[in-house]
């Protein structure tokens, strides 16, 4: 229980400081409209300013070296923990074109005269599939990172995703 706690706490410091790449890179928060109108963090959706688009690796790089910097990370760690942090994103990120179909289909299904309470049962269970996908994705690429670090390296992590809970932070 103990690892799972710490490990806990490592998604967390990893995702607050990193730009909170889950949230960002995940396509249901992104369709939900949360970070901005058009999917991207801020007015006008990726590409233009914030997290969307080409800014994305720019944050996720400038999130992840600064809170390994409180670990006094090696370059060639950050550079592990970058790359591992752009392909998971990228994983992540494709699977938007799969929820756009799944909530499209989702509207079919209430949209008609008749609910189709068939077909949104099956929507549910894919939505659930395609969320459990996401999420393994997510804790591998933890998992992945943070073996990249030394046991010393994530307790300082921890301690200081700590501190900034005693400060009122919350997500």
């Amino acid at each position: 229980m103990t690892r799972k706690i710490w490990i806990g706490a490592m998604v967390i410091t990893l995702a607050l400081a990193g730009g909170a790449t889950a949230l960002l890179a995940n396509p249901t928060v992104r369709a939900a409209g949360w970070f901005g109108h058009s999917g991207g963090f801020g007015h006008g959706g990726p590409g233009r300013h914030g997290f969307g688009g080409h800014h994305r690796g720019k944050h996720l790089r400038f999130g992840i070296e600064w809170v390994l910097d409180e670990v006094d990370a090696t370059d060639e760690q950050v550079e592990q923990i970058v790359a591992i942090a752009e392909a998971a994103t990228e994983d992540l990120h494709g699977l938007r074109d799969q929820h756009e179909a799944h909530r499209e289909a989702l509207v079919a299904a209430i949209g008609g005269d008749e609910i189709d309470r068939d077909a949104l049962e099956e929507l549910r269970a894919e939505g659930i599939e395609l969320a459990d996908g996401a999420s393994q994705r997510l804790v591998t690429a933890i998992a992945d990172a943070a073996a990249i670090l030394t046991p010393e390296q994530r307790k300082a992590l921890i301690e200081e995703h700590a501190r900034h809970h005693r400060r009122g932070w919350r997500h």
